[in-house]
């Protein structure tokens, strides 16, 4: 201090006074009366000390910038969350019960709960009652619904309808698959596969009954509308047209025992006019009503004789002309099927 101070540098563990002259003699350097130590300045700052204050300042700053991307994301949910609830139906309070569904629907129905859409509790509104997701008020995705007369649907829904899983009914019936294309499982076992409309048989299907009985062709509206094929059972089948769920227009019936009817039907039986062969080889080819053989027609039997009459009740009425296999031809009168006077008129 004063005009004495001596300045110091430490060196390589030396305290060196930089104020001395050079002493080329290497005398001996006088003694100092003391020796200051220097401290660093008080603005050198610890390195470590500096690294784990940005540290904990980086820290904060992530914190602060977590917090608030977790409250924008907890807005965001509650958000979602108004605009998901729905508005017109309220909690249900009471235990969720659903019917016990035969064993083939579980084995249909895709129970995937997608992430996308939100899972809520169950809702009532009119005495249905839902359970599954929601998306912006509408059932989305995965869930259960069942309605206030008993139908019971599961499955995959969009756009608040059931886009595919299982319908069970009142009356028992199932329906399993999509709203165009599924399965229907009647109470009495039959079952049908194929096109649908409004979960009904609607285009082209097989309609398969416990007896073996299969129909394979055209549906409107739950029945058998247009062209088909039914293969009967008992090994009988038919090949035609049908309206409203029984045969009628035209169609080809064969029994198994050689009988085949090619013809006009109505109301499910042969009705109009067709032609019917025996398995014998006889052809009948006339009127027909509700299976009988009725009104104008001719039987021609094998040996090349024929009938040409009236007939009633499967049977020869009135007066008909009977042509011989070496074409005589004899006008006859009959009653219920026996001829009734000798012939009265021939022909060579």
């Amino acid at each position: 201090m004063g005009n004495r101070c001596i300045q110091h540098q430490q060196l390589g563990g030396e305290v060196i006074n930089i104020n001395d002259p050079i002493n080329p003699k290497n005398e001996e350097p006088q003694q100092l009366a003391a020796v200051v130590e220097i401290k660093p300045p008080s603005y050198i700052v610890d390195p470590e000390l500096q690294r784990q204050n940005e540290e904990r300042s980086a820290i904060a700053i992530q914190g602060g910038f977590k917090n608030k991307m977790a409250r924008q994301e907890a807005n965001k949910q509650r958000k979602m969350l108004e605009e998901d609830k729905p508005i017109d139906w309220t909690v249900f309070e009471g235990q969720f019960q659903i019917p016990n569904l035969p064993d083939v629907a579980y084995n249909k129905i895709n129970k995937q709960i997608s992430n996308d859409y939100r899972m809520l509790p169950a809702y009532i509104k009119d005495g249905d009652i839902y359970l599954g997701q929601w998306q912006k008020r509408q059932f989305q995705g995965y869930g259960q619904l069942l309605k206030s007369d008993g139908t019971y649907l599961e499955g995959q829904w969009k756009n608040g309808q059931l886009d595919d899983g299982a319908i069970y009914f009142p009356n028992k019936d199932l329906y399993l698959g999509q709203q165009q294309i599924g399965v229907r499982i009647y109470n009495n076992g039959v079952q049908y596969s194929g096109d649908c409309s409004n979960r009904l048989p609607h285009g082209q299907g097989i309609e398969e009954h416990p007896d073996g009985t299969k129909y394979q062709g055209q549906f409107i509206n739950g029945q058998k509308h247009g062209k088909g094929l039914m293969l009967f059972a008992d090994g009988s089948e038919y090949n035609g047209e049908y309206k409203h769920g029984q045969m009628e227009g035209n169609g080809v019936f064969k029994w198994p025992n050689g009988f085949k009817y090619d013809g006009q039907w109505q109301r499910s039986m042969m009705n109009g006019r067709g032609r019917l062969y025996f398995y014998d080889g006889t052809i009948y080819e006339g009127g027909f009503h509700d299976d009988i053989i009725q009104g104008q027609g001719i039987m021609t039997y094998t040996d090349g004789s024929k009938f040409e009459g009236h007939f009633q009740n499967n049977k020869r009425v009135g007066k008909g002309f009977v042509t011989t296999c070496d074409r005589v031809v004899t006008e006859c009168d009959w009653e219920n099927g026996e001829l009734m006077i000798n012939p009265i008129k021939s022909q060579g």
